[in-house]
């Protein structure tokens, strides 16, 4: 009788079994490997626009020293296969060595140097090697136009016109918010 009149127990089991474990990797996995590409992609371009934002300020800052000090500020833009490199300096241009640093001659001050290793995946190339600031005229000669890109698709297109003004563009329109060139 007692066998009988016992109640059995509900097996009850804790933890999660190795096929489901297995079920939920592989689920996330997948997932990961569909949002990754857009992630990166995310990632670069958000690179791509903080380089052209500190470009921009960068400009503005060498416009308005050029006009405060009434001289000339040069931006001298550099590239080699170690990196690219801009600097911004006065009374005369300095050049970026490959290490990204300022190469100024005697009585030369760079204000600023901003350099881009090559193994960062973001690049800077002017159609010109440098431009002027002329704080007694309010000018820029020669107008510049400045490429910055990632190793994918993520590019910024600027162009800095006679009086300091920079427009920025999307040269394949892959940057969302900037309009095209």
């Amino acid at each position: 009788m007692t066998i009988l009149s016992r109640r059995l127990a509900p097996c009850r089991t804790r933890g999660v079994t190795v096929i489901e474990s297995a079920c939920t990797a592989v689920i996330l996995s997948v997932l990961l490997g569909l949002g990754l590409p857009s992630f990166l992609a995310s990632v670069q371009r958000h690179r791509v626009e903080g380089v052209m934002h500190q470009f921009k300020t960068d400009l503005r800052y060498g416009y308005s020293e050029a006009i405060a000090r009434g001289q000339t500020v040069h931006v001298s833009f550099s590239r080699s296969a170690a990196g690219s490199c801009y600097v911004i300096a006065t009374p005369q241009p300095c050049p970026c060595d490959t290490s990204g640093l300022a190469a100024c001659s005697a009585g030369s001050q760079p204000l600023r140097v901003v350099w881009l290793p090559a193994d960062a995946g973001i690049t800077l190339e002017s159609n010109v090697r440098q431009t002027t600031f002329d704080g007694r005229r309010n000018t820029v000669t020669p107008a510049a136009a400045i490429d910055i890109r990632s190793k994918g698709p993520a590019a910024l297109h600027a162009i800095v016109n006679i009086v300091g003004r920079t427009r920025v563009c999307s040269p394949n329109q892959a940057m969302a918010g900037h309009p095209a060139c």
